[in-house]
Order: structure tokens, then sequence, then C-alpha cells
């Protein structure tokens, strides 16, 4: 468990200390990003000191980290959202907010919500879809050099393919081939967790680089 630990946290301490050092060149809505890989490697130590010293699930810590995930990540996209489709971020926001409350409520803080999860993921990847097309289509600079192409395929890369392989049936199957042929299967959560907050230590290493903000 501790490894695993350690395979989700080092890329976003990594992450965070690439973006701490060039923290003047960042503009608002990357340093919303990077408070976001400061409060997921925060998340992921307390909640799993929590279970290891008390015993007991961790699951409310992650529904918090969830829908505060999510908060920072539609705080952020305002800024990247031309200004004619900035009002639909409080509209997605407020839908995303309004499924974690009922869930909450019809089940328990306690209890991990799934659904709240897979909800905020599909939104999210729809949101930094919407914003890798644009700035795709209205960027000047070559993609290997763009900040936010970088940070838009980050999000998209953990959330469209991350979320699949944290399902209930990607856990069963690990479980069989572990069981039957005693070869635990990779963890591609875990890979692709640390891939992208390596892409977006690299994104803050271009803005970095850069000596104007570029929002």
């Amino acid at each position: 468990m501790l490894s695993n630990l350690l395979f989700a946290v080092c890329p976003k301490v990594i992450a965070f200390i690439i973006g701490a050092y060039y923290y003047r060149n960042l503009s608002t809505p990357f340093r919303l990003i990077l408070c976001i890989v400061l409060l997921g490697a925060l998340t992921e130590t307390g909640a799993f000191l929590y279970n290891l010293t008390l015993h007991i699930s961790n699951a409310w810590i992650f529904n918090i980290y969830m829908i505060s995930e999510f908060g920072l990540y539609c705080a952020a996209v305002w800024y990247f959202f031309p200004a004619n489709i900035r009002k639909l971020v409080p509209v997605i926001f407020i839908a995303d907010f309004s499924v974690w409350v009922y869930q909450i409520a019809r089940h328990s803080v306690f209890e991990f919500s799934i659904i709240s999860l897979i909800t905020g993921a599909l939104l999210i990847s729809v949101l930094y879809f919407v914003v890798l097309v644009l700035n795709i289509l209205h960027s000047d600079q070559a993609l290997s050099k763009n900040p936010l192409f970088w940070l838009s395929v980050s999000i998209l890369l953990y959330y469209v393919c991350g979320i699949p392989a944290m399902s209930t049936i990607t856990e069963q199957i690990d479980a069989y081939v572990h069981k039957r042929v005693n070869i635990p299967m990779i963890n591609i959560n875990n890979l692709l967790n640390a891939t992208s907050n390596l892409l977006t230590g690299y994104c803050f290493y271009l803005l970095g680089k850069q000596k104007q903000l570029p929002l």
C-alpha cells in the first residue's frame, strides 16, 4: 500500500515543485491547477495516514476532495473559455454539485460515491476537451511548446482513460489474474496518474520559460 501511495504522490510533488519554482510566471488559472496538484498530494497522504492510524474508512476524505477538485477545475476552465461560453461553467458546476449532494444525502459521506466520481470525470473531460480543441484551433504556438495543450492532454489522459481503469470490473479482473496466475496486473490508474501529473509539471516548466503570462 505504501508503494501505491508513493506512486500516486511523488509525481504530484514533482509537478508542484516545478510549479512553485515558476510561480511568478503562472497566471491565475495555472495557479489554480497548481492548487489542485497540491490538494491531490495532501489528500492522498492524509487519507493514507488516516486509514493507517485509525483503521477506518477514509472514503469521506475522497468524497470531499472530489467536489473540491471539480470546483477548482471549473474555476480554472472559466479563464480558459472565451467570454461567450463562460456562463456555462457555473451551470456545469451546479449540476455536478447537485449530483454530489444527492448521492451524499442518499447514502453517506462515509461511503465513497462512485456516481459522483464518474459524473465529475465526464464533465471535466468535456470541459477540457473543449479547451483542447479551441487551443489547437486558435493558438499560434507549436503544440510541443504550448502549455495549455499539454495541460489539457494531461487532464484528459487521466479522466478519459483512468476512470474506466478504476471500475469494479477492472478490479475483479486484476484479482482473478493475481489469484489464478499469481501475476499482478499493472495498476493502470497509477500509471495514468503519474503520467498526467508529470505532463502537468512539464506544462509548468514551459510556462516558466515564457517571459509573458499566456492568460
